[in-house]
């Protein structure tokens, strides 16, 4: 028995930076994988992280018999200039594309509060999702715990107010998350 606890203490007292494409183990919440992208982000920060902007991602377009086929997703992330830091599967798995520390590409033309250039201060995280599929219950539960036990303690000027959505910094020309994504249960969970 205290070879077993010997263990368990050296499992969670592995070093928290982790190789690209291991996976990162965490106590009590979801998996978490890096696969980190080489291109289509930018090394560091111009502004102080405050904001998590929510979008869905499919292949659709490129693979309309399997629209959640991650290779095919991962490929859209590789061949256009678009990033995001993570990406939630259906199981709830989360993946992590691009450091925190850095720039990832999901925002666009965006204005939060006044601010434009939203890239620069928010952390993007993308739910394989198209528009009419809503989301699982397992997704939802991964992105509330990543901003409460990762996101909102790493960046305190992360608030549950400060969760939005593509549209909302986008209008007009973003449509993502959509009307299917639990806002009020994201919230009411946040704040909690």
């Amino acid at each position: 028995m205290k070879k077993f606890f010997e263990f368990l203490k050296q499992v969670f007292s592995m070093s928290k930076k982790m190789a690209e494409n291991d996976v990162q183990i965490v106590a009590e919440g979801p998996t978490i994988k890096k696969m980190l992208l080489k291109k289509h982000f930018r090394k560091g920060r111009r502004k102080e992280v405050s904001v998590v902007v929510y979008h869905y991602i499919s292949a659709k377009n490129t693979n309309p018999a399997d629209p959640f086929d991650l290779k095919a997703i991962i490929k859209i992330f590789e061949d256009f200039p678009v990033s995001a830091h993570y990406l939630i599967e259906r199981d709830g798995t989360i993946i992590q594309l691009v450091e925190d520390e850095d720039t990832a590409w999901h925002a666009g033309v965006s204005n939060y509060g006044g601010e434009s250039n939203v890239n620069d201060f928010a952390i993007g995280i993308e739910f394989v999702a198209t528009h009419t599929s809503g989301f699982t219950n397992n997704q939802i539960e991964s992105a509330i715990w990543l901003s409460k036990n990762r996101l909102m303690k790493k960046f305190p000027k992360i608030t549950e107010p400060r969760h939005t959505g593509h549209e909302h910094i986008a209008p007009g020309r973003k449509i993502d998350p959509g009307p299917k994504f639990p806002w009020r249960e994201v919230r009411s969970k946040l704040a909690a």
